[in-house]
Order: structure tokens, then C-alpha cells, then sequence
């Protein structure tokens, strides 16, 4: 990378740690998705800015268009910890953690446990979520939105084109806005994601693997992928970009209704997940608490629970001393 003239600033900052690794990179972020906030333009003039003005939106809402959900988020506990993605908004913002630098559990803080009573309460309190989102897995939200049964929802940006793709949505692009996530407490920190790719130990041909790589990382590349609409006689439609050069062109944005404006505000102040080898199995623990808590289960009682479960499993790896 040094001799060829290649730094990780050339990405946001998360989008480049989710490659790295102890601060050592191993890869290069392909695909990479920051969290954006989608809603119907002809039901919301004005999308909410924080997460108290989208719970009132959400109750106007109920009653002006009594047959839409105003919100659908997905509590399911699927394997996947995908009902951890916006409750990280609501943990980092409030000033918690999900570890402490020990490893101790974090989110046991008394702005932790609020946070996530708060993000519970969207669905058990103040009943703005689709009354599905409990079964709800990602897809599953999506589809409600495309479906037009839910009104707004949080999820990746890449998600943009099939809420008006005819082939799967029942909605038009006209219908269809985007804004940067609420805001909780007076601070937005999102979630992000990267996939990276990456040279095998094992490849007999690294060197020609490392010009591919290059090659395939390239912002002007990047670029071209997010302005064409047609490759051989195939139409396309990508928004998905990597450099923070073409999160800021005016021509990626213009081909793209500015989303990539919308996402670069998002990307500035993002985290990602723990990466130590112990946090599938803690973040699994997690995403059973959240999914019991937004069936009922008492909040407090659920995330102690998980901290103690989570506590034994970093103190027998080592991590807790």
C-alpha cells in the first residue's frame, strides 16, 4: 500500500476499521453500508429529526392513516443479531458502550439500560412499530415497506432502488425519501457496515491478486459504478459507493438524489461491531434479550442478565481478568 500510493483514509472511518484488524488492515471494504432513515414523502412532509419527534409523527400518523404502521423496525432473534442495528443508535448516542475497556458489559449503565428501554418502548409503549415487527427480520421490514404497510423505516442505504423497483415495490419513486438517522438525546451515532475483500494466504499468485485488488478498489471505478445505468444492454441501478470521494461528488449524487450526501453525514460519526472472537456468541446473548424485551420481558432484568452471561464468557476467554 505504502509503495503504491495507497492510504485507508481514502474511506470513512468505519467503513476502513471494519477492515482492519489491531489496527493492521486486511482488506480492502466492497460493498459498505451506512444506516439512513427511508419514509413515504406523500404520508410525511417532514421527516423527524429525533427519535421523540418520529414517536409523535408515528402516533399522528396511526391517526390519519389508520391501515399503515408508521414504523417497521425487526425485534427477531434470527441468528444474525440484526435486531441489535438501531439499537446501537439509541447505546452509543446516549454516551454507553457495549464493552467497557476491561471487557466487563457495558450497556448495564444506567444511560444504557434507559437507551434501551427507550428503543424497546418504540414497540411495547408508544406502539409506533408495525404490530409484525416482533417476527420481523430485516427483509421482512423491508417488504413491509415496499408493500406500503409501514410508513418509514431504518435500514442500509443499498436498500434505496428496490423501494421503487416495479418488480418488487408497490411504490414509486416519488414516493419514496430518505433522511439521516434521529437523533437521541441531541447526538446521531449510527451503525455501519463493510464487507471486505481480501488476498488469501494461500494464493500462489499474490502479486496478481494484489493488481486486482487495486483495480477493483479504485476510486474512479467506484465512481463509474455508481453513475451508470447500463452495463451491455442491462439496465443498473447502484448507489452503493466506498471512497469519500464519491460520497462528495456532485456527479455520483446527482445520478443518485443525493444519497450519497445523506450517507456521508451518517458515516461521520459511526461505530461498528466488537471484533473479538468471543462476540458472536455475546452478541447473541444480546439479540435474545432484545428480542424478550420487546415480547414484554422486563428490560433491566434481560440486559443484567446478558451482562452476567456475557461477563462469563470474556472471563473464561481471558479477556476478564
Amino acid at each position: 500500500m505504502r509503495r503504491d500510493g495507497i492510504s485507508m483514509s481514502r474511506y470513512p472511518e468505519a467503513f476502513a476499521r471494519s477492515a482492519q484488524f489491531e489496527n493492521e488492515t486486511l482488506g480492502f471494504p466492497l460493498r459498505a453500508h451506512p444506516q439512513l432513515l427511508f419514509y413515504r414523502k406523500d404520508l410525511i412532509p417532514s421527516p423527524p429529526r429525533t427519535w421523540d419527534e418520529l414517536v409523535t409523527l408515528g402516533k399522528e400518523l396511526k391517526q390519519s392513516n389508520p391501515e399503515i404502521s408508521p414504523l417497521a423496525l425487526y425485534f427477531n432473534n434470527d441468528g444474525n443479531r440484526q435486531n441489535l442495528f438501531i439499537w446501537l443508535n439509541f447505546l452509543w448516542a446516549a454516551g454507553a458502550d457495549i464493552f467497557n475497556p476491561d471487557w466487563t458489559a457495558a450497556w448495564t449503565s444506567e444511560e444504557g439500560l434507559q437507551a434501551t428501554a427507550d428503543y424497546i418502548a418504540l414497540h411495547t409503549v408508544h406502539e409506533v412499530t408495525n404490530p409484525n415487527s416482533l417476527a420481523f427480520v430485516e427483509q421482512d421490514a423491508r417488504q413491509s415497506f415496499m408493500q406500503g404497510n409501514s410508513a418509514m423505516i431504518p435500514v442500509w442505504w443499498w436498500a434505496y432502488s428496490g423501494f421503487y423497483n416495479p418488480d418488487t415495490s408497490t411504490l414509486s419513486k416519488e414516493q419514496v425519501g430518505f433522511t439521516g438517522m434521529p437523533s437521541y438525546r441531541g447526538r446521531t451515532k449510527t451503525y455501519a457496515i463493510s464487507m471486505p475483500f481480501s488476498i488469501s494466504s494461500h494464493s500462489r499468485n499474490q502479486d496478481a491478486a494484489w493488481e486486482f485488488l487495486k483495480w477493483l478498489s479504485n476510486p474512479d471505478l467506484d465512481k463509474k459504478n455508481a453513475v451508470e445505468r447500463e452495463v451491455k444492454g442491462e439496465p443498473i441501478v447502484n448507489n452503493v459507493v466506498t471512497h469519500i470521494t464519491s460520497l462528495t461528488d456532485p456527479e455520483v449524487n446527482a445520478a443518485n438524489d443525493g444519497i450519497q450526501t445523506a450517507a456521508w453525514d451518517s458515516l461521520k460519526e459511526s461505530g461498528i461491531m466488537p471484533q473479538i472472537p468471543e462476540w458472536p456468541e455475546v452478541g447473541d446473548i444480546l439479540s435474545a434479550a432484545i428480542a424478550d424485551a420487546a415480547a414484554g420481558g422486563n428490560v433491566r432484568e434481560l440486559m443484567l442478565a446478558a451482562a452476567e452471561r456475557s461477563d462469563r464468557i470474556l472471563r473464561r476467554a481471558g479477556r476478564i481478568k
